[in-house]
This record gives structure tokens, sequence and C-alpha cells, in this order.
């Protein structure tokens, strides 16, 4: 009897560490399919941002949109390695821009409505 009860949970907990195993090789393998679809489509996906990047900008230029819209615009699109650098500057460079903009506008009140309108004008 003991030896029947040992085997069967023998059995259990090799049927369980199979399944777990096929499990993690089956999200493996997805995954490094999804890394090599994106390394074979890289020319396409450079053109697809950088007419989505253009569009971004566009959008926020006619829309008078927030600098935070604009930041989540940013970060929504799909980069691909070549422009990685250019991405995070550009992301960067809109949060510094609009963090420093929030400074002066809470230093100088007066000054607030003159800034929004000077970026709304000129970006």
């Amino acid at each position: 009897m003991v030896i029947f009860l040992f085997s069967t949970s023998v059995v259990l907990a090799t049927g369980s560490v199979t399944e777990k195993i096929m499990n993690d090789s089956t999200s493996a393998i997805e995954s490094e399919t999804a890394v090599l679809d994106q390394m074979f489509n890289q020319p396409q996906l450079k053109e697809k941002y950088k007419q989505q990047l253009v569009d971004v900008f566009k959008l926020f230029s006619e829309s008078e949109g927030s600098y935070e819209q604009l930041e989540e615009s940013l970060l929504g699109l799909t980069v691909p390695t070549e422009y990685k650098d250019l991405h995070f500057s550009l992301v960067s460079a809109i949060n510094s821009l609009n963090q420093n903009l929030e400074r002066l506008k809470e230093a100088y009140g007066w000054l607030a409505a003159n800034l929004s309108l000077f970026i709304a004008n000129n970006f």
C-alpha cells in the first residue's frame, strides 16, 4: 500500500513538473518568435515609426495638447532598434521641458499665460 501511494505521488509530481516545463518552453518559444519577427520586420517598423512620430507631433501642434499627452503618445509607439536612442532622447526632452515650464509657471504666475501662448505658437 505504501509503495502504491509513493508511486502515485511520484507520477503526479512528475506530471506537474512536465506540464510546467512544457508551459515554460512554449512561453520561451513565443517570446523568441516575437523577437525574431521584430528583427526581420525592422525596415517596415522603421517606416511605420517615422510616420507615427510625425503624426504625433503634428497632432500635438494642431490640438494644443498638453506635454503629458505628447509624452504618453510617444510612449505608446513601437520603436525600432535603430531609433531607441532617439526615442529616449525625445521622451526625456519633453519630460524635462514640461517639468521646467511647470516650475516657471509656479514661480512666476504672471508669466504662465504668455509661456503657454509662446509654446503653442512655436512648438
